[in-house]
């Protein structure tokens, strides 16, 4: 049987490879072994790796292989709905807390829909990431320019109105990322809140 060991960071594991058959000139098996993603792989950004296999007849230890795995943690998260009535705005700021850029890929908005308001502009951190005139509620965006968001950064989400807004507690805004890891970001989700 051949044996595979493996350092994780500062965890030792070794595995017994289901095979027990000579391996010729150049063959190869394949041998695995599970390991959980902790806090501190998340915070450094990477997973380290160290291997090497033993065979016990003929007695054979192989060269040392190293490499690196990167670990990427989408944690988003977004503050609470805020409005302004003059000029009319309903803005939340996102969190990106991940380790990676991510960026927006659409966004729906349910808003006060009452005298006749419409929607003009939408940013993302000071950057105009939509301009028009939509009026029904909900409204939903593709967003495909200025819609990146840095690891650390907490842009601000801007709606603009083009008359004076009123509130009515029906705001809410969802935010869809273009890399799959990302959840779904609900301004009616308390438990993205930071």
């Amino acid at each position: 049987p051949y044996q595979v060991f493996y350092t994780v960071g500062s965890n030792n594991y070794t595995t017994t490879c289901p095979y027990s058959n000579d391996l010729g000139l150049g063959a190869s098996i394949t041998c695995y072994v599970n390991y959980t993603v902790t806090a501190s792989d998340a915070s450094t950004g990477t997973i380290n790796i160290n291997a090497y296999a033993t065979s016990a007849s003929p007695s054979v230890t192989s060269n040392s292989a190293s490499y690196s795995v990167a670990v990427t943690i989408c944690d988003v998260r977004h503050s609470t709905i805020s409005t302004s009535g003059d000029p009319g705005r309903v803005y939340m700021t996102i969190y990106n807390y991940g380790n990676f850029t991510i960026r927006v890929s659409s966004i729906t908005i349910y808003w006060n829909t009452q005298g006749s308001n419409r929607i003009t502009t939408i940013y993302l951190g000071g950057l105009l990431i939509w301009s028009g005139n939509y009026s029904s509620s909900p409204a939903s965006f593709s967003i495909t320019n200025n819609n990146s968001i840095a690891p650390g950064a907490s842009p601000l989400l801007e709606f603009h109105f083009g008359k004076k807004y009123f509130t009515n507690g029906s705001e809410r805004i969802v935010v869809q990322f273009m890399e799959p890891a990302c959840p779904i970001l609900d301004s009616s989700n308390s438990s993205q809140l930071p």
